[in-house]
């Protein structure tokens, strides 16, 4: 995520880390998989539809700060579950 947020400010330019699409899809990806898996998991119903709704967000995230905002919502779901 660190690499993505530093391409899209512009802060680097490396060639082996892939252009900022493709590693945003990838990143991308790897929260849609974890919400999917929350989804499976979670036993209230609350937490299901919560869940399926940052999913449909994240599919209309076009930026670093949408894809912090969606997985910071996640993290403050759990930590609910937690307490």
């Amino acid at each position: 995520m660190q690499n993505v947020m530093f391409m899209e400010q512009g802060q680097t330019y490396s060639k082996h880390l892939g252009s900022l699409d493709k590693q945003f899809d990838t990143v991308q990806g790897y929260i849609e998989k974890a919400l999917v898996h929350l989804i499976k998991k979670s036993k209230k119903e609350d937490n299901i539809i919560r869940f399926q709704e940052l999913l449909i967000k994240l599919q209309d995230a076009t930026n670093t700060n949408e894809l912090m905002k969606i997985v910071n919502l996640a993290m403050d779901e759990l930590m609910v579950k937690v307490k």
